[in-house]
């Protein structure tokens, strides 16, 4: 373990360092870059109002997920650009720590773990995941939390979780295409509120 904690340590002193450099070259005030500008305009709409008409009717093909953590976010702090981009480091940072230690769980090899997560977090494409607000780095990070709950063990419940509430919700769906939509996104909630309190009792109980 002490080879790990050492490669942990590297590895965040690089993130530090990797986070330092993305945003004294992009800037957090920078005007918004690419699709940001949308998103941008989405958070703030959810931000609004958080409701089941508002979860139907936005413009956007990425899942609601990601919108109501910066909105959440933007309720507290304020929905400025370079405000929301705090948050987008934070989930970055996040991200690429909870990917190493899944890889060293997954290999056992502290340097694999943090070459490969350092390969991870210099990629192009999620340099401008870690600083502009976009919506693909939460689900990555919700992604990599599942791999961890598999290679420790914890799929099963969980996956009866989700099971279950899809069943519930499911079955409990109405009004056609739209009571589907809304029954998903219920069924979505809950599973990950269940999630979350079912991992904190098994890592409690069990581990």
């Amino acid at each position: 373990m002490k080879n790990y904690y050492r490669s942990l340590i590297a590895f965040v002193v690089f993130l530090i360092l990797l986070q330092s450099v993305v945003i004294s070259v992009a800037g957090l005030k920078r005007p918004h870059w690419g699709d940001e500008e949308h998103f941008v305009r989405t958070v703030r709409l959810f931000g609004e109002e958080i409701s089941l008409d508002r979860l139907k009717h936005y413009n956007e093909m990425s899942t609601p997920l990601p919108f109501l953590a910066y909105a959440l976010w933007g309720r507290i702090f304020g929905f400025e650009t370079h405000v929301l981009r705090i948050l987008s480091v934070i989930i970055a940072l996040l991200t690429y720590l909870l990917f190493h230690r899944l890889l060293f769980l997954l290999f056992r090899e502290p340097k694999i773990a943090f070459l490969t997560a350092v390969f991870l977090a210099v990629h192009p494409y999620m340099v401008g995941f870690s600083i502009f607000v976009f919506t693909d780095m939460l689900p990555i990070l919700f992604l990599i939390v599942a791999c961890i709950a598999i290679v420790k063990q914890k799929a099963v419940v969980f996956g009866l979780i989700v099971g279950l509430m899809g069943c519930y919700h499911g079955f409990h769906a109405k009004g056609g295409a739209e009571g589907v939509g809304k029954a998903t996104t219920r069924a979505v909630v809950s599973s990950m509120v269940l999630i979350l309190v079912f991992d904190y009792l098994i890592a409690r109980l069990v581990f």
